[in-house]
């Protein structure tokens, strides 16, 4: 899709792996808002999922990704579902599923965490056992690599129903979010602001092909120069073999540093290392 594309609006048809985060989010926040009513006990579990910087450092690693699908808020489960309807499955049928789960879970780990690390400054009055919940983390980082994929691309999405272009859609979901900061002084934006950072900086440093194929690319680059050395390797040592074959019978050979045989008349004198203009190449 080219960048300069006009806007064009339309409702994004809900599915695949956006739709099922969405409908996770949801069930998850009636159990969780469910649970006092049934005992203190089930309540506490809460504790556990949702991402308390205190907890977190002294080994509670799940925290980074459960946190995400933990929303005690209406008003906050009510916006972040909208936005996934209207931009994460947009996002996904622009860039496809896999994308759209790297971008999504890089921003939220990475975003908890970057704001669990940030709250033992206590600025702003935040406090290392500030419980973090909530997607927008993951949401926002979707926001930051749209921003960097389709910066020029105008679009209607909630809650700007009006043409703009990604770039600038993006800006004012972090200046909202920085505003808010200021003014609540939350955990929440700080991974909200965080997140978006992120996800723009996967968009920027990742190609368009995601993680696997940076990973098979070294692989198989990897593999190939580990081969190639091999079988230099052995020509070499065929080289040498064969030097000193050829001594026994009274005859001196040469070759580069390659194991290329240099020509007795391209030879003028040269080095070992360095063959004439016409040797011979196998």
């Amino acid at each position: 899709m080219p960048r300069d594309q006009r806007y064009s609006f339309s409702l994004p048809r809900l599915g695949g792996a956006a739709m099922w985060i969405l409908a996770i989010n949801i069930v998850a926040f009636f159990i969780f808002v469910s649970l006092p009513h049934f005992s203190q006990t089930a309540a506490k579990l809460t504790v556990f999922l949702v991402l308390v910087p205190d907890f977190f450092i002294h080994g509670f690693i799940w925290q980074m990704v459960t946190y995400g699908f933990v929303d005690l808020s209406p008003w906050s489960i009510l916006f972040s579902s909208l936005m996934m309807f209207s931009f994460g499955s947009m996002f996904e049928q622009l860039l496809g599923t896999r994308r759209f789960l790297q971008v999504y879970f890089i921003s939220m780990i990475l975003g908890g965490a970057a704001a669990a690390a940030f709250s033992y400054t206590k600025i702003l009055g935040i406090s290392p056992q500030e419980p973090l919940f909530g997607a927008w983390a993951g949401i926002l980082g979707l926001v930051g690599a749209y921003g960097f994929y389709y910066a020029n691309q105008e679009s209607m999405m909630f809650p700007l129903f009006v043409p703009i272009k990604a770039k600038y859609m993006t800006l004012i979901f972090i200046g909202m979010d920085l505003a808010f900061l200021l003014v609540y002084g939350q955990l929440i934006y700080v991974a909200s602001i965080f997140g978006a950072g992120f996800g723009y900086l996967y968009a920027k440093a990742v190609p368009r092909r995601g993680f696997g194929y940076v990973a098979s690319e070294s692989y198989f680059g990897a593999r190939n120069r580990l081969r190639n050395a091999y079988y230099r390797w052995k020509r070499r040592r065929a080289t040498r073999k064969f030097e000193v074959y050829m001594r026994k019978h009274d005859r001196t050979v040469y070759f580069d540093q390659y194991g290329n045989y240099i020509h007795p008349e391209d030879q003028g004198g040269k080095g070992k290392d360095e063959p004439g203009p016409g040797g011979w190449v196998n």
